[in-house]
């Protein structure tokens, strides 16, 4: 007997147990000087599901005890804000980092996307009651990595249709490069 996976468009449906933790903390150090913290746990698991558009790549479709696609098991904050008086204004200057953590692209667990950093700073001053100029940069070390992926089936390639779901691959998304930039903002 010779199974048919045929799967285009087709979502069968599954279950999954998914549990986790977050915590969040604002600290205030000094009258000039805050930060936070933050950390998230997430440990997700499929207890049952058929994803047949893998069938023909991985020779299997029950993906029970893998982890569910483009969620980070591990996921972490910090920041820290200076503020104070320069020039007779009001001013900040502020640092924050994200650290994301590894994460699968599909239901198949065959590729994932390595954890990345990222860190920005910015600098702010109060012009006048109304106006803000503020100097950023992002990505501040040029962390060079993929921010998020999906599994995409090529439909360019000529196939046969009992292997339609046969190419598969993955598309990626890069972190964007360092940007420095100048912000005015104006309250009204």
């Amino acid at each position: 007997m010779i199974l048919f996976y045929n799967t285009k468009n087709l979502l069968l449906p599954g279950n999954a147990t998914i549990n986790g933790a977050e915590l969040e903390m604002w600290f205030r150090f000094t009258e000039s000087l805050s930060g936070q913290l933050g950390v998230s746990y997430i440990d997700s698991k499929f207890d049952d599901y058929v994803f047949n558009f893998v069938k023909p790549v991985a020779g299997y479709s029950q993906m029970a005890g893998n982890s569910t696609p483009r969620q980070p098991k591990w996921g972490a904050s910090a920041d820290l804000t200076w503020n104070t008086t320069l020039f007779a204004r009001s001013s900040y200057v502020r640092g924050d980092w994200k650290y994301t953590g590894k994460q699968f692209v599909d239901e198949s667990n065959l590729a994932y996307i390595d954890s990345y950093n990222i860190v920005n700073a910015r600098f702010g001053m109060n012009l006048n009651e109304e106006w803000l100029v503020e100097f950023f940069v992002t990505n501040l070390f040029d962390e060079k990595a993929w921010q998020s992926g999906a599994r995409r089936t090529n439909f360019a390639r000529p196939t046969q249709l009992a292997l339609l779901t046969g190419f598969q691959g993955v598309n990626v998304a890069p972190l964007d490069k360092r940007e420095l930039g100048l912000r005015f903002n104006f309250k009204f």
